[in-house]
C-alpha cells in the first residue's frame, strides 16, 4: 500500500505541531524526494549510515530525529553535505526531521516513553529549553536505588546505563530529558528530584549534581532518543498503512 508524500508530512506537521517550536532544526520536510511512500524508515540521525539503510530497506521517506539541516541552512553543498544528499536524491528518498516536537510530544515522544518505561506517574513537564518545557518528572511507584533503576532503563534500551552519584541512594521523584539532557540538574534541583535521567552530560553539569546531591543516569543520547522515532513509525503505519522499518545503525 502506498501513500502520498504530501499527506504523510501534512500529518505529521499538524500532530508534531512542528511549526510552533523555536529550534535550532530546521524541522519538517527537509529533502524531497518521491510523490509516493510505500515505505519509511525511522532513524535517530540524518547520516550517511542511515541514507544507506534507507536504500538498501528500500524506503521512500526517512524520519529521523536529528535531521540535516540546522541553524541558517546548509551553506555549501560540499564534502559531507554533498555525499548525503546526493544519496537521497539518488535514491529518491525524502527526509523528515523532528527535534525538540518529538522531545516534547505527549504520546509520542522521547521522554513520554522513557517516562512510562520507567513507569512514571503524577508526571509533570520538566526542564526549560527555548521557551519550552522538554521533559517531565514523575515519581516511581515504590523508591528504587539509582543502580536499580540503571539496570531497569538499561534492559529496556538494550544499552550499558551508569550511574552518576551514589548509586544505592533510593529514588522516588524522577526527572526524564533525552539525549543531552544534564543541563536540567539545577532545575531537579530546585524542584526536588532525587535523579535526572538523560543520555550524556558535561563535566560542568556534573559538578552541579555532585553539589546538589542529585543522582544522574545516563543511558546514551542515541538510545534515549530511539524512543520516539520507533513510536512515530507505528503512529505512521497504523495512519497510513505504510510499512515502516526501524533502523538501527549504531549496531
Amino acid at each position: 500500500m502506498a501513500a502520498k508524500l504530501r499527506d504523510i508530512v501534512t500529518w505529521l506537521d499538524g500532530e508534531l505541531k512542528t511549526r510552533d517550536f523555536d529550534d535550532g532544526s530546521i524541522n519538517g520536510l527537509q529533502v524531497e524526494g518521491g510523490a509516493k511512500v510505500r515505505k519509511a524508515g525511522l532513524a535517530v540521525d540524518a547520516c550517511t549510515a542511515s541514507f544507506r539503510a534507507s536504500a538498501r530497506a528500500k524506503c521512500d521517506l526517512l524520519i529521523v530525529h536529528h535531521g540535516m539541516i540546522w541553524g541558517g541552512g546548509i551553506r555549501a553543498v560540499t564534502g559531507v553535505a554533498k555525499r548525503r544528499l546526493a544519496m537521497l536524491l539518488k535514491n529518491d528518498i525524502s527526509l523528515y526531521a523532528s527535534h525538540l516536537p518529538l522531545d516534547v510530544h505527549p504520546r509520542l515522544g522521547n521522554n513520554a516513553g522513557l517516562a512510562k518505561m520507567l513507569g512514571l506517574t503524577k508526571r509533570k513537564p520538566f526542564c526549560a529549553y527555548r521557551g519550552r518545557q522538554i521533559g517531565l518528572t514523575g515519581t516511581l511507584a515504590k523508591p528504587a536505588t539509582a543502580k536499580a533503576l540503571a539496570e531497569l532503563v538499561g534492559k529496556k534500551l538494550s544499552v550499558r546505563a551508569r550511574v552518576f552519584g551514589d548509586a544505592k541512594k533510593r529514588l522516588k521523584k524522577i526527572g526524564v530529558v533525552s539525549g543531552g539532557g544534564t543541563m536540567a540538574v539545577a532545575e531537579a534541583a530546585e524542584t526536588g528530584l532525587d535523579a535526572l535521567v538523560t543520555g550524556e552530560g558535561t563535566h560542568a553539569d556534573e559538578l552541579v549534581a555532585r553539589e546538589t546531591g542529585v543522582a544522574i543516569i545516563y543511558a546514551g543520547h542515541y538510545e534515549t532518543e530511539t524512543v520516539g522515532v520507533k513510536a512515530l513509525g507505528a503512529a505512521v503505519a497504523k495512519r497510513f498503512g505504510v510499512k515502516c522499518e526501524f533502523l538501527d545503525v549504531a549496531k
